[in-house]
């Protein structure tokens, strides 16, 4: 499946297709963070992410997402939000960077934007308020993680958010939980926006075997549920596939990687200088 619904204007029309771009309802609107129950736990003194979790239509992984990115970098999970709550969380100051996790794509007068949910229903907000909203608040980072975000991204960058993730295209579910994670795991690490994100891209195209064992293998991640071991994935546009063959095989018969998407970042340029004292106060 995959991260993308058509509308025209605020009506929805479902896409046919497999999974492009859902929280269970224990995790609505709670603060996910490592210790014990939601309830007992201590607030932390600082957060440095805000998780909104949209879980419109039928996707599968979004709960496993934002869990296993809270595992890496401590975050507030909002399931289902609306713009008015992503605004109000904002305003405190407390957070540097936002991750969505939804459908992209959206309809509203022919410009492509997020969806929140209100209600129960499907709320949209014209990109350049949503834009406006996110470049207002400094964050650092803002990552879309949801199908056809890049026009949307390109805005929020231009209007001063110095780091920003998307996707160009649509992208399957269970690689947009794989590509974040790994980012946020390598940015955890002290490395730049522009290793991580290549760091993401080599996470996602290697065998998913690999991908199976890596997080088999990682302390760093409880999963909710394993990924499954299926074919080798490659980041080009699912829109072109070679129709010609059956689905998934070249014509030898031989199985091809899945096209999963194509992601984009955009960031500024960050003088040598600068570059080289944050790797030095990382390093000390």
């Amino acid at each position: 499946q995959g991260r993308h619904e058509c509308m025209q204007n605020v009506a929805l029309e479902k896409c046919e297709g497999p999974s492009y771009r859902g929280l269970s309802d224990q995790f609505a609107q709670i603060q996910v963070s490592p210790g014990p129950s939601a309830q007992s736990a201590p607030e932390p003194a600082a957060r440095t992410m805000l998780v909104f979790a949209c879980t419109y239509g039928e996707l599968k992984v979004v709960d496993d997402e934002a869990i296993q990115v809270n595992n890496v970098v401590s975050s507030k999970i909002q399931q289902n939000g609306t713009f008015e709550q992503l605004n109000n969380h904002l305003r405190d100051g407390r957070f540097s960077s936002f991750l969505f996790i939804g459908h992209g794509g959206l309809k509203l007068n022919q410009q492509s934007t997020l969806g929140f949910l209100n209600g129960g229903k499907l709320e949209l907000k014209e990109p350049e308020k949503l834009a406006e909203c996110l470049a207002s608040h400094k964050l650092e980072l803002v990552f879309l993680s949801g199908c056809y975000t890049e026009t949307l991204g390109k805005m929020v960058h231009d209007k001063g958010v110095p780091h920003v993730v998307c996707w160009s295209t649509r992208v399957l579910d269970e690689v947009a939980r794989i590509f974040s994670v790994a980012f946020f795991e390598s940015l955890s690490q002290g490395h730049r926006h522009a290793d991580a994100f290549e760091h993401a891209k080599q996470a996602v195209g290697g065998p998913s075997q690999n991908m199976y064992e890596m997080f088999e293998n990682s302390k760093t991640f409880r999963l909710a549920s394993p990924p499954k071991v299926v074919s080798s994935f490659v980041l080009t546009d699912p829109a072109d596939v070679d129709h010609s063959t059956p689905h998934g095989y070249d014509v030898r018969g031989k199985k091809l990687p899945a096209p999963a998407g194509v992601p984009i970042l955009f960031e500024r340029s960050v003088p040598l200088q600068e570059a080289r004292e944050k790797q030095a106060a990382y390093d000390a």
